[in-house]
């Protein structure tokens, strides 16, 4: 599963022009596989080539194991 949270923000580039902040941007979470991540990861690199991408893994402990 993955959580998609509507957001607003800044970063270097916007901030240093002065412009406002985009209203069409997104945070998304998902709780995945170390391996499935990984595999996210990639896909941002690749992406962030024509796209503004900023991408964090973390690792997590869930209460349900199973689940996951």
């Amino acid at each position: 599963g993955y959580t998609v949270i509507p957001c607003s923000g800044a970063g270097r580039s916007t901030l240093g022009d002065g412009s406002q902040a985009s209203n069409s941007q997104i945070r998304m979470e998902a709780v995945v596989p170390y391996d499935v991540a990984e595999s996210i990861m990639d896909y941002l690199q690749g992406v962030s080539r024509e796209h503004r991408v900023t991408a964090c893994l973390e690792t997590v402990e869930v209460l349900k194991r199973d689940q996951f």
